[in-house]
């Protein structure tokens, strides 16, 4: 790891299990609540960046009532939208 992602991941793992996303160029945390992160961050050293977001699961969100738009290759049909709540 760069000093700096150490650093900022061990500054986070204090409070809660901290991770790197993929390419490893952020740290997140899930907290319980807006509240209880923006407690966190009001802690943040000034060396480091930081935010609060609300995180959502992938999948739920693209399956789960959500309209989902399936294009077809031209020519082969039209594009439809499927309720996929109706699906379940």
């Amino acid at each position: 790891l760069y000093p700096e992602v150490d650093a900022a991941l061990n500054w986070l793992t204090q409070f809660t299990d901290a991770r790197m996303t993929g390419t490893g160029s952020s740290i997140f945390a899930n907290f319980p609540d807006k509240e209880a992160a923006d407690k966190i961050l009001e802690k943040l050293p000034a060396q480091f960046g930081g935010f609060v977001a609300k995180a959502i699961n992938s999948l739920e969100h693209k399956f789960l009532g959500h309209k989902i738009r399936l294009l077809r290759i031209p020519g082969e049909g039209s594009c439809e939208e499927h309720d996929s709540a109706a699906h379940h």
